[in-house]
């Protein structure tokens, strides 16, 4: 094989010679194993013979597509003659005819009926219109194409005279005849493929010739159908649109006939229904349009790390102290409502899925950090291509200017690859710092919420779980007491507060002139109150302006001294880092009892001898007596109890402060037992007025519930 191969190239013939593909294989296969070639020889060898097959391998695909514009070029009479006899044919629509073949312009058809023919010929608009869009660039991009084909026709002759030139080329002197053979395959296999390559370009411009005419047809006949189309969707969606209005009118029809009858057999339902339309009518000129449902969300929506600082706050918050069994289960449902967003399964789904994003952020970052250490030197890389065979090979092809030019052309795209590949490496990097950000915020919040909602829940039941009363807890409770009397702690608190007068005398003094104004208004305030009461005469005939006067002026006076404890409280706060008692926080205290002072002196007050109770709601003086003098002595016991349980809370609960709960819930318990009795004087009126109701039927129900409920909280604690 190697002896025949330098006769078939040693003539120099007009068409490009055989080349088997078979014979290029088995050379292929034959250079490893050949021990006359030297490592570079070899590798030369084998290039030019993968060359030589890739060629022939383009070669076959041309000659695909020569075959295939071969075809178009054979069946382009036949289309053009369908093209033209379909621009000869006369558009008609597709409406029905009458008997004596007019149009009919709004067909009587069924509502589906038309909507069906209306979407077929609207699909047929749009697909003629697609094909217009296609059809009309078509003629200048062909023309374009002609124009390009014999330039490359012209640099393809050239290139087959220098594969021509190659071939005839004698082998030099000592060249190896595999060598010889595999560069002269290269070069036949190169002609070969010019030559189908030149062959396909010949066809596609006789096809161009060809269909030239068949593209005209075709644009004439798709500009003519387009607006015939566009007229008669146009038509079909009157027609459809007529028919809904038909529909609508025989149903408003058949309504309004329908109300007319039943107006007949009743006249009061016309009136009705002429009030209901005006309602409407009026309530349609007012309405506004509903808020967007985006926007609702919006304002629900959050940032997540401020969420996980408020949940730490509140955890850290919570661990610091105690509050009383009302707080906790006003926080409890807070919670509840926030762990559907915050510890959800959704918070837990976009965990992992931001886990995921992390891990396929820091691949695609390894990779580009990888791609960029293989970069290399620029200079070194850009020789690498200069030293390369097709290079080499190009410069019988192209001048020297152009060929001096490249060097620099191909380092300024490395360098812009390299400069990408650098971008893309920060931006990921960011990418990843920022997801690690976010996944450890989603992490801390949902670690947050699950410890607040396990501190809150010990918290709840923080009565089961402490251990019962005992002789020793009575005890502690005395050694508590006598620790808060103690002259020694009071002297101390004492001097603080005169430590802070003395740095802050405007405020102390304020704060007494205020004092001193609320206690002033009291007299006048009970003169007008005591003057409004005099005015009324009867319910049904004064002005109800006196009474929305007397709760006015009522509160204000049952609101003075619950306001100078709260100022007591307000200055004790501020003097806190003088003034303070380890374990006791005044001002908390005053603030709470302030509170519950204000609440049971504004009843205390309403109820009253000659109160507004009784001088404007005309209450009995017989139940309002009992209910003044028992909440009197519930007040001079519940606001010093209270002060002294909010006062002492610390977190751990201290015996003192249980018994103090204990106590506080305990006069609840009797208040109500007293005040709430059935058969007391309070409620005594109310139940027989309404005898048979159910305040009556239920009252051993309610009343053992408001007794028992205090009761039962107080065997916890």
């Amino acid at each position: 094989m190697l002896l025949t191969g330098p006769r078939v190239f040693s003539q120099t013939p007009t068409a490009p010679p055989a080349l088997d593909k078979t014979q290029l294989d088995a050379e292929l296969a034959a250079v490893d194993t050949d021990s006359t070639l030297d490592e570079p020889t070899r590798a030369s060898v084998r290039e030019s013979l993968l060359a030589a097959s890739t060629s022939l391998n383009r070669a076959a695909d041309l000659e695909r597509e020569r075959a295939e514009l071969d075809k178009a070029v054979r069946e382009a009479p036949a289309e053009l003659a369908d093209a033209q006899q379909k621009l000869a044919e006369t558009l008609t629509t597709s409406f029905p005819k009458s008997e004596d073949g007019a149009e009919v312009r709004y067909p009587s058809l069924p509502l589906e009926e038309l909507e069906t023919r209306r979407n077929t010929v609207t699909s047929e608009l749009a697909a003629a219109r697609e094909r217009q869009a296609a059809l009309k660039p078509e003629p200048e991009r062909r023309e374009q194409r002609r124009r390009e084909i014999p330039t490359e026709l012209a640099k393809i002759a050239t290139e087959i005279d220098a594969a021509r030139r190659a071939l005839e080329t004698a082998a030099p002197d000592g060249e190896n005849p595999r060598a010889t053979f595999a560069r002269r395959a290269a070069s036949t296999a190169r002609w070969i493929k010019l030559d189908a390559e030149k062959k396909k370009l010949d066809a596609e411009l006789e096809k161009y010739d060809k269909r030239r005419e068949l593209l005209t047809v075709r644009l004439q006949d798709f500009n003519r159908r387009v607006p015939f189309l566009e007229n008669e969707a146009k038509l079909w969606e009157e027609a459809v649109t007529q028919e809904r209005a038909r529909m609508a009118r025989i149903e408003a029809r058949a309504k309004k006939e329908q109300a007319a009858e039943a107006a007949r057999q009743h006249p009061l339902l016309a009136v009705i229904a002429e009030r209901v339309a005006a309602l409407a009518a009026e309530r349609t000129g007012k309405d506004r349009a509903p808020q967007n449902r985006a926007d609702r969300y919006a304002r629900r929506t959050s940032e997540v790390g401020a969420i996980a600082s408020i949940l730490k706050e509140r955890l850290e918050s919570m661990q610091a102290r105690d509050a009383e069994l009302e707080g906790w289960e006003e926080d409890a449902s807070i919670l509840r409502a926030e762990k559907k967003l915050l510890a959800g399964d959704e918070w837990r789904v976009e965990l992992e899925r931001l886990r995921t994003d992390v891990n396929r952020a820091q691949s695609k970052l390894l990779d580009y950090e990888r791609r960029l250490i293989e970069f290399g030197n620029i200079d070194t890389r850009v020789a690498e291509i200069t030293s390369l065979p097709a290079y080499v090979d190009s410069k019988s092809q192209y001048s020297e200017e152009i060929l001096a030019a490249f060097p620099q052309q191909a380092k300024e795209l490395l360098e812009q690859e390299r400069d990408f590949l650098e971008k893309l490496t920060k931006e990921y990097d960011a990418l990843i710092t920022s997801g690690i950000d976010l996944r450890t915020q989603l992490i801390n919040a949902i670690d947050y919420s699950d410890r607040y909602d396990a501190e809150l829940t010990a918290k709840l039941v923080w009565q089961r779980s402490e251990d019962a009363l005992q002789v020793d807890s009575l005890l502690q409770a005395g050694r508590e007491v006598r620790d808060l009397i103690e002259p020694g702690t009071w002297s101390s608190f004492l001097q603080g507060l005169l430590q802070d007068l003395k740095s802050t005398p405007t405020r102390w003094a304020l704060a007494v002139l205020f004092a001193i104004a609320i206690l002033v208004s009291r007299r006048p305030v009970r003169r007008q109150v005591q003057h409004l009461s005099e005015r009324v005469s009867s319910w049904q005939t004064d002005s109800f302006s006196l009474t929305v006067r007397a709760v006015l002026l009522v509160t204000a006076n049952a609101s003075s001294y619950p306001l100078i404890l709260t100022l007591i409280g307000w200055l004790l706060s501020e003097a806190r880092p003088l003034a303070r008692i380890e374990g006791f926080d005044l001002a908390q205290g005053a603030f709470e009892a302030a509170a519950v002072w204000f609440t049971l002196n504004l009843v205390r007050r309403f109820v009253r001898p000659g109160g507004v109770c009784e001088v404007h709601f005309r209450w009995s003086s017989a139940a309002l007596k009992p209910f003044y003098r028992h909440t009197h002595w519930f007040m001079l016991l519940a606001v010093p109890l209270t002060f002294l349980f909010v006062a002492i809370q610390s977190d751990d609960l201290t015996p003192l402060a249980r018994l103090l709960f204990v106590a506080v819930v305990l006069s609840f318990a009797v208040f109500f037992a007293i005040v709430l009795r059935p058969a007391g004087p309070v409620l005594r009126g109310v139940l027989q007025r309404n005898r048979g109701g159910w305040l009556d039927r239920l009252r051993f129900v309610w009343y053992g519930l408001a007794v028992l409920y205090p009761v039962v909280v107080a065997g916890l604690a």
